[in-house]
């Protein structure tokens, strides 16, 4: 390889690396976009094709952060070939090349760099000097020339006859005299203009075979989410022609040109690995087993019999074996992947049909597979790298009933405007923001916005859009609880009750037009007594009533729930003198014999009480006493000794001691009289059965 002056050496730097491309262009054929795939799980699958023959090698350019993907899931279909190879350079293959190299990627910065990083390599030059020498040294000094400062490089080289010196910059036709070192360069080169662009790769397929035919290379990547976005024009005749459209991003890193577009709405599982990164064992480390110096000890003699220390080894002092290698932490594992974010909603699948595109048809070919819904766009599609696209995926018309739907949470009083749609197109819609038009007047109105959640095939779903200020309704509730049964016997008391919850709507028309309305009211886990439940719509929370309320009309609509009870009070003898009174009283709804054993156990009970409360006071005395007899001791010795004050003091001592006692006497009549208010009531109780 030869270089010159600054201007030559750097025209053959650029030469080489322009080669480098040119001979990797002419080995690799790249393959064409063909078709794209885009799943609402948040990637893409991309499909390339090219025509070959024989053995050839194809290549496609790859994002960096795209390599893992591509990895994990290129597929290669030849029919008339054999499996190939997936050749891809390494994430820091540029270093990885430059380890066996004698200089690195800087050393090409510049020519002075590069000699200077090759010291003691052997060169020729011609002029301004005809010399053969080992490098010495490259030395950047300043020069004047035309009376301005310039920087240059003075190269020196040791020739059989001594050191040589010469300006690099005036140097020409500089050569390596050693072979290996040029072809090393060239390949140097050869990587550096390889790996020019860090943030991209190279996919380059072999393909092995014979005979022309057709290669196709499919891969899965990260890809935006497509969105789906509705039209619904309604109009008076029950029909509403609704259209279709998803919008898509190209963030490929490709252009796509005439490519067939697929767009598959579902919730796949899907992964994300490092698998372009190195990856290493650890292994054990194991210490160098060193002997060490035998020294053995100095024998003293013996006295007496064998003393044979076999636990010392005969040596006096036992071994230590060496230390055990430290264990090696297993490898960290890759962290998790990144989940797919996605909905929790699962559609029913049938199977699809191909619908013609003609004005108010399906825009695009669309059918069901056991876990999504795939629509392919009738015509291609060509989008640049970084566009968005807005492409048709229906154009029909499909069953739409204008209704008011009341929802109490949504709106007290009034219902929303809403239109009840069923999904006839024979395959399953991806949700999406629906706009909604009104034709019924002979111009199209923008009547609102709703949100189309995941529609099956053969379902509706109710898009609500407006509020409708022209009926009012007014909801109320009631609860009643009835008594169907009672019984009384060892002193449990067991009541068998129907409880009714009635949802009342009062629903007051509009003044010059008809309406269908839809109540939503709750759902509750009792037996519904005023329609039919296999009859009615409902979700998981809420039924939905159709009430038909004519012009300036009101309507009402009762939603009655039942539920058969059983209430179960344990110790009946236990229950406060309240609880007696309520069950005593008519209010409680309970037998007249049951009612009058409660009002006996209410005049039990205050026998009871009266003890309870007598014994309670007589506590509350005592404690006050013992507080003051505590702080008259406590004053007594601050007085002098047979003061006035101590007999006072003492004379009051005595008084409360007297109480003290009567206080005692007294709590124990009042415990007796207790124990036997409370034993007739118990005996009272358990004695009856009712």
């Amino acid at each position: 390889m030869t270089f010159g002056t600054s201007r030559r050496t750097t025209r053959l730097l650029a030469g080489a690396a322009s080669m480098a491309l040119l001979a990797f262009s002419a080995e690799a054929a790249e393959l064409a976009l063909k078709r794209v795939m885009l799943s609402a799980g948040g990637v893409g699958y991309f499909e390339y094709q090219a025509e070959v023959s024989g053995w050839e090698q194809l290549s496609i350019p790859v994002r960096l952060d795209q390599v893992d993907d591509v990895l994990k899931s290129a597929v290669v279909f030849d029919d008339a070939g054999g499996s190939g190879t997936i050749e891809l350079q390494g994430r820091d293959s540029l270093n990885e090349i430059f380890r066996t190299m004698p200089i690195g990627p800087d050393a090409f910065d510049s020519p002075a760099e590069l000699y200077a990083a090759l010291k003691g390599e052997e060169i020729t030059i011609s002029d301004p000097v005809s010399a053969r020498g080992k490098i010495v040294s490259v030395v950047e000094e300043t020069a004047e020339k035309d009376g301005s400062s310039i920087t240059r490089h003075r190269m020196a080289i040791m020739t059989d006859s001594g050191l040589v010196q010469f300006v690099l910059e005036e140097g020409r036709d500089i050569a390596f005299t050693n072979e290996a070192l040029n072809a090393k360069v060239n390949e140097a080169l050869s990587a550096i203009a390889t790996n020019r662009q860090r943030e991209l790769r190279t996919l380059k397929i072999t393909a092995r075979g014979e005979g022309t035919r057709t290669v196709t290379v499919g891969f899965v990547i990260e890809a935006p989410l497509w969105k789906t976005s509705y039209r619904l024009v309604t109009g008076a005749d029950g029909k509403a022609r609704m259209q279709g459209w998803a919008v898509i991003e190209n963030a490929s890193g490709a252009d796509w040109t005439d490519v067939e577009l697929t767009l598959v709405s579902g919730n796949p599982v899907t992964f994300k690995q490092a698998l372009y990164d190195k990856y290493y064992v650890q292994r054990e480390s194991v210490p160098v087993e060193v002997l060490g110096r035998v020294s053995p000890r100095r024998d003293d003699g013996s006295t007496g019999g064998e003393d044979t220390d076999w636990e010392q080894n005969g040596q006096g002092t036992p071994i230590e074996p060496a230390p055990n290698p430290a264990v090696m932490p297993s490898p960290a594992a890759a962290p998790p992947p990144a989940k797919a974010r996605a909905g929790d909603e699962e559609e029913v699948m049938v199977t699809g049909s191909r619908l013609p595109t003609e004005p108010g048809q399906v825009a695009a070919e669309s059918a069901e597979s056991a876990t999504s819904v795939i629509f392919t766009l009738s015509n291609a599609v060509t989008a640049g790298s970084g566009q968005s696209l807005a492409v048709p995926i229906l154009d029909r018309e499909v069953p739409a009933e204008l209704i008011s739907f009341y929802q109490p949470y949504t709106h007290p009083t009034h219902p929303l405007s809403a239109v009840k749609l069923t999904n006839d197109t024979g395959t399953g819609l991806p949700p999406g923001i629906t706009t909604l038009f009104d034709s019924s007047g002979g111009r199209t109105v923008f009547s609102g916005d709703a949100v189309l959640s995941v529609l099956p095939v053969g379902e509706h779903r109710i898009l609500s859009y407006a509020l409708d200020q022209k009926v009012v309704v007014d909801a109320t509730d009631t609860r009643e609880d009835a008594i169907t049964g009672a019984k009384l016997a060892g002193g449990v008391l067991e009541i068998q009750l129907v409880q009714r919850k009635t949802n009342s709507y009062s629903i007051k028309g509009a003044s010059n037009e008809d309406r269908n309305v839809v109540i939503e009211t709750p759902r509750y886990n009792w037996e519904l007594k005023s329609h039919d439940i296999d009859k009615t719509d409902a979700t998981y929370n809420y039924l939905r009533l159709p009430v038909f309320v004519a012009a300036g009309k009101t309507e009402k609509l009762d939603v009655v729930w039942e539920n058969v009870a059983s209430n179960t009070i344990s110790s009946v003898d236990q229950l406060y003198a309240s609880d007696y009174a309520y069950y005593a009283s008519t209010e409680s709804k309970l037998p007249d014999a049951i009612r009058a054993a409660f009002a006996r156990m209410g005049e039990l009970r205050v026998a009871v009480d009266t003890a309870d409360r007598a014994i309670k006071a007589l506590n509350e005395e005592q404690t006050r006493i013992y507080s003051e007899q505590e702080r008259i001791r406590s004053n007594l010795g601050a007085v002098p000794e047979g003061s006035d004050m101590q007999r006072r003091y003492l004379a009051s001592l005595a008084t409360q001691e007297d109480r003290l006692a009567a206080i005692a006497a007294e709590r124990t009549t009042r415990e007796g009289e207790l124990r036997t208010a409370r034993q007739a009531l118990t005996d009272y109780v358990m004695s009856l059965t009712l």
